[in-house]
């Protein structure tokens, strides 16, 4: 410490400003490198939450559509409108899989599991219902067909098209 006592006041007044400098330029640098990471996991975050709110519109859709092609099949007075349906809903369906799976991936929030999972019950229920139509209308039972479509599948395809809705709905509002 001796030597510092033998500085002239001109060299120890360097000496601190030059170790402020130093210390303030460090500050700034860590500050800027921590500024870019959170500027990474937020540019993330963004990513993935329009990707849950672009995924939670589309299974809407799905859902949707699905719904209103098989209840128009349910309702037919006869099966010509059955094969387009059975045709494109099979398609729609394989779309829901692979986007409820993308969703379940990517989904990390409690209630958003929550909400998926309530939607899984409800598509569970509904996909039950539809094969029991299906069966119905491949059997030529068309009174059957045309009695779920009025009761049962109509019920489970309100509550199916709630969830799905309320699910849309979150994502949309979280974002």
């Amino acid at each position: 410490m001796n030597w510092l006592l033998n500085l002239s006041i001109a060299r120890r007044t360097t000496l601190v400003l030059g170790t402020l400098l130093a210390m303030l330029l460090a500050v700034a640098g860590l500050s800027a490198w921590n500024v870019r990471d959170i500027s990474a996991d937020l540019r993330g975050l963004s990513v993935e939450q329009v990707e849950r709110v672009a995924l939670a519109q589309h299974w809407d859709a799905n859902i949707r559509e699905a719904v209103a092609r098989w209840q128009s099949a349910s309702l037919a007075s006869d099966s010509q409108v059955y094969p387009v349906t059975k045709e494109v809903t099979l398609a729609i369906s394989t779309d829901t899989t692979a986007v409820q799976k993308r969703f379940q991936e990517i989904e990390n929030s409690e209630a958003g599991v929550a909400l998926g999972k309530k939607l899984g019950e409800a598509r569970a229920l509904w996909l039950a219902e539809r094969d029991a139509v299906r069966k119905a209308i491949e059997a030529g039972d068309h009174p059957t067909a045309l009695a779920r479509g009025q009761g049962s599948f109509a019920t489970v395809s309100a509550a199916y098209l709630k969830v799905s809705k309320e699910h849309a709905a979150y994502q949309i509002e979280r974002a």
